[in-house]
């Protein structure tokens, strides 16, 4: 039996459970629910991000424009290095990974804390200040080439295109499908034969 099941402060309940809850409980029950606290707000905040992070993705995708792109390559860096390289955030789960307390968490609890202490130390945050600013100026650099490489590709995508002169291949499209491709060519300053 997992010792949150063996301690009622940590049941959901909706009446409290008075009649089995003992002295013992209360010290292993009040630090768990208090480490817990730093998992709910982070996993929360972390979600957000992640939520915002992939819209602006999304719109690179769909909307792109060079004001956008420097406006992601602006932020993307510390976006990924910040919660990422907290002491603060890193000495919490360490703390509970170490507590003995570890055990009234739940499996899901305790994969979540393992993978912010795996997150954070592959981000850098045990470094010393020599080793992370070289490892964040790396970082910077990669993410820097790796958004240029994507930018790259939706240009060469968007410049992409395929001169038509023979109706033969076009036949069976709908008249809107064409008259849609025309617009397009033409917007290129492409000089085409309307069918």
């Amino acid at each position: 039996m997992a010792a949150s099941n063996e301690n009622p402060l940590l049941w959901d309940f909706t009446f409290p459970p008075y009649d089995v809850i003992q002295p013992k409980h209360v010290v292993p029950g009040v630090r768990s629910l208090l480490k817990q606290l730093l998992l709910v707000p982070l996993e929360r905040i972390t979600d957000r991000l992640r939520v915002v992070w992939g819209v602006v993705n999304h719109l690179i995708s769909v909307k792109d424009s060079l004001e956008l792109r420097a406006a992601v390559d602006q932020i993307q860096v510390e976006f990924e290095l910040r919660l990422g390289q907290s002491k603060t955030i890193y000495e919490a789960f360490k703390a509970i990974r170490e507590s003995s307390d570890w055990e009234t968490l739940s499996s899901s609890r305790k994969r979540v804390v393992k993978a912010q202490l795996k997150s954070a130390k592959l981000g850098g945050v045990s470094l010393n200040d020599d080793e992370k600013e070289r490892f964040n100026e790396t970082h910077q650099e990669l993410e820097r080439l790796a958004l240029k490489f994507e930018g790259n590709i939706l240009d060469a995508t968007k410049d992409h295109g395929k001169l038509i002169t023979d109706r033969k291949d076009v036949e069976g499209l709908p008249s809107t499908t064409l008259e849609l491709a025309a617009k397009a060519a033409i917007s290129k300053a492409l000089h085409i034969k309307i069918f």
